[in-house]
């Protein structure tokens, strides 16, 4: 593919910090909320006329949930720092996630959103380039777009569109 021009990483980006404390919060939540009405309720817990939950169900299903959300923290860490991007004379390589990742993944359970996909593209398959939040990018490439979190993802962006107008001419 030639000379690497430059590359990128989400390796240290500040995306995975932020799901970390959004995901370490609803944990939090889950268990104080949970806590607060067990000890409201006594040992019965009424949901409606016809379920009637004990406070060890609950505090259970707490800690399931609580645990849940550390494990979707992991999850948005690991294919955060996952993302990368190389662009090179002849093309661009790397590794993505889906475009709407994390959302899709805590919003609709996605799991397809968690795969990170390895891509490997010539400047003519690439048709734009968009930078998301200052420190995302967006490859729209042929039938498909590849999300990568970079910090220095205008840079990056600006080099893709000079080499891609150079080699296509």
């Amino acid at each position: 593919m030639g000379k690497e021009l430059i590359s990128a990483s989400g390796k240290g980006h500040k995306a995975a910090a932020i799901w970390w404390i959004l995901t370490v919060s609803s944990a939090a939540v889950c268990v104080v909320l949970a806590l607060w009405l067990a000890q409201q309720r006594g040992d019965l817990f009424v949901l409606s006329n016809s379920m009637v939950v004990k406070k060890s169900v609950l505090i259970t299903i707490t800690a399931i949930c609580s645990l849940a959300c550390i494990v979707m923290g992991c999850l948005c860490q690991t294919r955060i720092s996952g993302t990368y991007v190389a662009v090179y004379e002849n093309g661009i390589e790397g590794s993505s996630v889906a475009p709407k990742f994390p959302l899709a993944l805590m919003l609709y359970c996605s799991i397809s959103s968690l795969q990170l996909r390895e891509f490997r593209l010539t400047f003519d398959q690439v048709s734009s380039v968009d930078v998301v939040n200052e420190n995302s990018l967006i490859i729209h490439a042929t039938n498909t777009e590849h999300k990568i979190y970079a910090m220095n993802a205008r840079e990056v962006r600006n080099v893709i569109l000079a080499q891609k107008t150079q080699v296509n001419g």
